[in-house]
């Protein structure tokens, strides 16, 4: 009985599953987890209070002490409930743990029997304890899905995490909720494998190295625009340049005299174009004042005619 009771109390404990579920657990929810030894132990489950699909995780010592409970009992098969009654192979009911929680509770110096009071040893109380020893040191959405609580949209993308990077995080986390021992110190004597999965710190130093990059890339995109833009600056002052450098080709060996000359020179064209345009107004001044005594008079003429 005392496996048992320490099994019911560490499973509960490192996993915050509710005392409903446990009863629920049958031994071929985790026979194969077991029987390689797995650490930690993951086990995938629908809470029937709200229908949530969720994964949650024994840590070494839950597993020990079911181990140990196990290999007490007769005949195991995968729709053996995982936990019993005491001396039968009748599946444990919430009563029998609350009323075997609260025997423990009354042998304990430190805690003290209310009349009337709330058990301070119920076992929401051990729910609770894994919430607590994992808020700060866990993301708040990855410990509502390890309890299966109603999901939000973040916690419902841990639903699709594979399994084993649920346990490395776990693993991470372990050290908060161990009593005696953690996965990481009972896999210190096996020969180690590398993990083909990344850790939780990993995960995140990855994800601010994909925003850093991506900063960069936007940042080296808005200089290569600025860049272009400057280049096509500096080719419309290159052509401004060549064509000052081109007049002053010209005008490099031209002495005061020539200089003259060519300014006289431009001034002539212009007064000869300013005459010439001057020239064509009166011409088209001319012709149109013709035009316009010519059709007066034809005016006069028609008036006479209708006269006579």
């Amino acid at each position: 009985q005392n496996y048992r009771d320490k099994a019911l109390i560490t499973c509960m404990f490192q996993s915050g599953l509710s005392v409903n579920e446990i009863c629920k657990l049958n031994y071929g929810d985790l026979e194969k987890d077991i029987e390689a030894g797995n650490l930690p132990l993951l086990i995938e489950l629908v809470r029937q209070k709200n229908d949530a699909e969720f994964k949650t995780l024994f840590g070494a010592d839950a597993v020990n002490y079911l181990k140990l409970y196990l290999d007490t009992r007769n005949s195991l098969e995968s729709g053996s409930p995982l936990f019993t009654k005491w001396a039968t192979e009748d599946r444990i009911t919430v009563d029998a743990i609350e009323r075997r929680l609260r025997d423990i509770a009354k042998g304990l110096d430190y805690i003290e029997v209310l009349e009337g009071e709330m058990n301070p040893a119920r076992p929401h109380s051990l729910r609770a304890g894994f919430r607590s020893r994992l808020t700060g040191k866990v993301d708040p959405e990855l410990i509502k899905f390890w309890m299966g609580d109603e999901l939000g949209a973040k916690s419902r993308a841990y639903l699709n995490l594979p399994d084993e990077e649920h346990k490395d995080l776990y693993f991470n986390a372990e050290k908060y909720l161990s009593i005696e021992t953690t996965s990481k110190e009972m896999l210190e004597g096996r020969p180690q494998v590398e993990s083909t999965h990344l850790s939780d710190e990993y995960i995140s130093r990855l994800s601010e190295l994909e925003q850093r990059d991506t900063t960069l890339r936007n940042w080296v995109e808005k200089l290569s625009q600025e860049l272009e833009g400057v280049r096509k600056e500096n080719a419309t002052l290159k052509e401004k340049v060549d064509s000052i450098d081109k007049f002053h080709d010209v005008t490099r060996d031209m002495t005061i005299e020539d200089v003259d000359k060519v300014t006289n020179f431009m001034k002539k064209i212009i007064e000869n174009r300013h005459i010439k345009e001057q020239e064509e107004l009166q011409v088209q001044e001319q012709e149109e004042q013709k035009l316009l005594t010519g059709l007066m008079k034809k005016g006069k003429l028609g008036d006479r005619e209708k006269k006579n």
